[in-house]
């Protein structure tokens, strides 16, 4: 995948800031963070599967089926497909057709843990989006009469699970696609400092559609995944397969609380055997005279996924004790206050896809 970075924004020895071109270090680094990030995406795969076989119940997908005429899954698939199309257009976009980091730039630092690009919210975002539109275009062609007597009876009945658990996944993801949105569009928008931190470095290293690349990927998701649920998915099965608010509100909740700790264990993970190493280099110093133990390149220094949670782990922080290794417990004052107004942003409007296909009889 450097190859297409490479491609598209060439080539040099000194890097962005030197000579407005990515160096071989640069494109290296880009490049193992895309393979890592295999590892994110196998991830929801398996969240998927786990969801599909804990929660959705094919009994009522076998009824809706049973009473459709045939070619209608089929063509509910080619609308489908084209809505995975566009949601994995964002998600290439942000991968791929965004320049590769800098070094000076923090995020150079923070995609070179095991988790990749899956550091941020948006990839993590984006990879549930494509993966639930993709499955359930699948479903549909895979469910409707004229191609699912060809198919080995186990997997059509693997079939039908999917088709049930996308009807079970489509509120969230909606919902997820919008919060996305909200939580980029204002402060590229409305922030005094969004446009000088984020967008001026790129023009100065020559990349001049840096802010449009970015408006795309984090907008495009959102017609496909709700065309996908307000149209695509049927109003009657949702209501017997959707689970209640209640649960969305747990799932948020869960996300709120599991980020943050997923972005610390990183972080400290990082920290302390930065410092395991410093030590290490001291102490053989002091016995040899010289400094014995070479450093590591397999944990370069790592830093926060965004430039904010410096600032919020500072709010309210813990005693000093705590820090003796580089250790910052997950929940001080400015992460707590993040996980809340996240959580909430993604209820306000996880509610709204909901009413907009329930109605607002229904109850939750």
């Amino acid at each position: 995948m450097a190859a297409l970075q490479r491609r598209l924004y060439g080539e040099s020895k000194g890097g962005w800031d030197a000579e407005g071109r990515p160096s071989a270090r640069e494109l290296a680094s880009h490049g193992t963070a895309l393979q890592r990030d295999a590892v994110g995406g196998a991830w929801v795969l398996l969240l998927f599967g786990v969801s599909a076989t804990l929660f959705a119940d094919a009994a009522p997908s076998v009824d809706f089926l049973a009473a459709q005429p045939p070619g209608a899954q089929l063509a509910r698939a080619a609308i489908g497909l084209l809505c995975a199309a566009i949601a994995w257009s964002a998600l290439l976009v942000d991968l791929l057709l965004c320049p590769c980091p800098a070094v000076a730039d923090g995020k150079y630092r923070a995609i070179r843990t095991g988790s990749g690009h899956y550091v941020y919210l948006t990839v993590q975002s984006l990879t549930i989006i494509t993966t639930h539109l993709s499955l359930s275009a699948l479903a549909n062609a895979a469910t409707d009469k004229l191609t699912a007597p060809l198919l080995p009876a186990a997997l059509a009945r693997a079939c039908l699970t999917v088709h049930a658990a996308c009807h079970v996944h489509a509120e969230y993801v909606a919902s997820l696609s919008l919060v996305l949105a909200l939580l980029y569009y204002p402060a590229a928008i409305l922030l005094p400092n969004w446009e000088e931190e984020e967008v001026v470095p790129w023009r100065r290293r020559g990349v001049h559609i840096f802010k449009r690349l970015n408006f795309y990927s984090h907008g495009a998701a959102i017609p496909g995944s709700l065309l996908d649920l307000l149209i695509l998915k049927d109003r009657h099965l949702l209501a017997q397969l959707a689970p209640p608010y209640r649960a969305l509100l747990a799932v948020g909740i869960c996300y709120g609380i599991l980020y943050p700790i997923s972005v610390h264990v990183g972080y400290n993970w990082h920290a302390m055997h930065a410092r395991t190493l410093a030590r290490e280099r001291r102490a053989r110093a002091e016995a040899t005279g010289s400094d014995g133990v070479a450093p590591c390149k397999s944990h370069p220094p790592h830093e926060w996924p965004y430039g904010f949670m410096t600032e919020l782990t500072d709010l309210g922080k813990p005693p000093a004790a705590l820090h003796s290794w580089g250790v910052r417990p997950p929940f001080s004052t400015g992460w707590v206050l993040l996980s809340a107004i996240g959580t909430a942003a993604q209820h306000g409007l996880g509610a709204s896809p909901c009413n907009l296909h329930r109605g607002t009889g229904d109850a939750y």
